[in-house]
């Protein structure tokens, strides 16, 4: 039997309360949040500087979506996503991508960065 709070509540909390402080302390920041799970890497928000979209759509894909985090992340297939996501962005601004898994270890065999 499963003790309460679940991981994926405390994990929700945290990027809730961390997409609050990030925008406090950075006003005219961008953020994008992308989710690794089962070898693939998919985009929940695209670079936007408003938190309470990012906390909508993921309270969104976290609640609708039972496999959320499940499975093994790449963290190759987060890198190259994060990588698409900050080349279409201007240089000035300060950008950040927040990646979320629930797993320890990943799928990735090697060196991820060749």
């Amino acid at each position: 039997r499963d003790m309460r709070p679940t991981r994926l509540y405390v994990a929700k909390q945290v990027v809730s309360t961390f997409i609050d402080n990030y925008f406090d302390q950075n006003p005219i920041s961008q953020l994008a949040i992308i989710q690794l799970r089962n070898g693939v890497a998919e985009k929940i928000t695209e670079l936007s500087g408003n938190a309470r979209h990012h906390k909508s759509k993921l309270e969104h894909q976290m609640t609708q979506n039972r496999h959320f985090g499940e499975g093994m992340p790449s963290m190759r297939a987060g890198l190259e996503l994060a990588q698409q996501l900050l080349e279409m962005q201007a240089s000035y601004g300060t950008r950040e991508v927040l990646c979320i898994y629930g797993s320890l270890s990943t799928s990735d065999r090697g060196d991820i960065f060749r």
